[in-house]
């Protein structure tokens, strides 16, 4: 009986210690409505001038070049991976929905701020991800930044 009770009791915590690191992948979702459309129009002028060249206005990509950003299989599940992206860029072949892009896919994007890619990342999620009504801010692009260098 009490080998059964110390079981459950590790059951318990695996559990908790995975919910607790799933937790830390992805974004906390805010919901501020003022603050959601000054985020997604800046993001949307940001997305514009960084983002539409290579992905289109609406975000359908360049066929087998560029990937297309509006379907929610597309953009990352984790938020912070899309911040990354777009920070860093990628440099690597990836396979999208079975499809290889095997180009430099997205350069860099080290001059931008916290505030823009908080910005852009706002702005994709509300428009073309799964997550609606979600605001990424500047505290949580530098908390992902700070955690992978």
């Amino acid at each position: 009986m009490l080998k059964k009770n110390y079981f459950f009791i590790y059951i318990i915590i695996f559990f908790f210690l995975i919910y607790k690191i799933n937790i830390k992948k992805n974004i906390k979702i805010k919901k501020d409505p003022l603050k959601q459309i000054k985020y997604l129009e800046n993001g949307r002028k940001l997305y514009f001038i960084y983002c539409s060249n290579c992905h289109q206005k609406d975000a359908t990509g360049l066929k087998n070049l560029i990937p297309s950003l509006n379907n929610k299989n597309k953009l990352p599940k984790f938020i912070d991976k899309t911040i990354l992206i777009i920070k860093n860029g990628i440099y690597e072949k990836i396979i999208i929905n079975n499809k290889l892009y095997n180009n430099q896919l997205m350069p860099n994007n080290k001059k931008l701020k916290n505030i823009e890619i908080a910005e852009i990342t706002t702005y994709l999620y509300n428009k073309w991800g799964e997550k609606k009504n979600i605001i990424i801010t500047a505290n949580d692009v530098n908390e992902v930044l700070e955690n992978i260098n």
